[in-house]
């Protein structure tokens, strides 16, 4: 098993490597939507409701356009967001 250590010292040397920010929050960190994360309608879809602010997800990768791919508790799919529109979850700090 790699330690805790060597995971996050991977992680950097990752992101760094891709041009990405180094302080990446792991995979699997439980989050909370900052806002609602929504897309109006277009001439595709009538829009959709990816994430309502206050409700929880988790991180799910790195390396989208927005720099993580993160998952709505309610929401089937993982979908980009970037670090401002989510913040970790309390219970990650315990």
């Amino acid at each position: 098993m790699v330690s805790n250590a060597r995971s996050e010292a991977r992680l950097k040397a990752v992101a760094s490597t891709a041009g990405l920010d180094a302080d990446l929050l792991p995979v699997g960190t439980r989050i909370v939507f900052k806002k609602t994360l929504e897309s109006g309608p277009d001439d595709y879809s009538p829009g959709n409701l990816y994430a309502k602010a206050g409700n929880g997800g988790v991180i799910t990768g790195h390396g989208c356009r927005e720099g993580y791919w993160v998952k709505w508790d309610r929401w089937p799919a993982s979908f980009g967001a970037s670090r401002n529109e989510f913040e970790p979850e309390a219970s990650n700090e315990e």
